[in-house]
């Protein structure tokens, strides 16, 4: 898991939950996450710091909806300008754009997040196709 937005409302479950510490094959980082999360399947909460620990998320960080996005309750999950989110995540080859089409990065780095924070005034992008003249 790379790259994502892992928040949740809920009491006590995680962001992230796993049925045992050192699943194998299991990877995650650079994400923006709540502050919970559970190695042994939701029967203990532990923080970022202490899921770290286990090997997990070195470069993630915490942060809440009203940190990240445009307007939560109208579900618009665009990124908010400087958030923790924004030139924050990793080179993902396989994901060249975002929801909007919107090319990846846009700026000096990828986003964590759906979508890539881009100012006011730009709109969706379309795929172009560049023909080389012959």
């Amino acid at each position: 898991m790379f790259n994502n937005i892992i928040l949740t409302h809920h009491a006590w479950r995680g962001s992230i939950t796993i049925p045992e510490a050192g699943l194998e094959g299991f990877e995650s980082d650079y994400n923006i996450v709540a502050d919970r999360f559970s190695a042994d399947g939701d029967t203990t909460v532990i923080t970022l710091a202490e899921w770290q620990a286990l090997g997990y998320d070195a470069h993630s960080s915490v942060a809440t909806t009203d940190q990240l996005f445009q307007e939560e309750a109208g579900a618009d999950y665009r990124l908010l300008p400087g958030c923790p989110a924004v030139d924050a995540g990793m080179v993902l080859a396989d994901v060249p754009s975002d929801l909007d089409g919107a090319p990846r990065p846009w700026g000096p780095a990828y986003d964590i997040g759906a979508y890539e924070y881009r100012e006011a005034g730009f709109g969706v992008f379309l795929p172009v196709v560049l023909k080389r003249a012959s």
